[in-house]
């Protein structure tokens, strides 16, 4: 837990948790009354990785998507075809 110092690019305008603890936190938004009805797994459904400086990010999209089930990744390469 912390706070970063300023890069003034993107991730400035980020937050780092975890998807739960995004999720719960949706849910309060969530007006009472619907609650029931809403599934929090559904309020947020993805997240962006940052790798760190000299992380291949195929080797890192390779390992999230053994780590965590479902998860469909997307890696830079396809967006380099655009």
């Amino acid at each position: 837990m912390g706070i970063l110092d300023k890069t003034l690019t993107a991730p400035d305008s980020s937050v780092w948790m975890t998807l739960l603890d995004a999720q719960r936190i949706f849910m309060q938004d969530v007006p009472e009354m619907l609650r029931s009805q809403v599934n929090q797994a559904d309020l947020a459904t993805s997240f962006v990785v940052y790798p760190t400086k000299g992380t291949d990010p195929e080797a890192l999209a390779k390992a999230i998507n053994l780590a965590v089930p479902g998860v469909k990744r997307l890696v830079p390469a396809p967006f380099k075809r655009r």
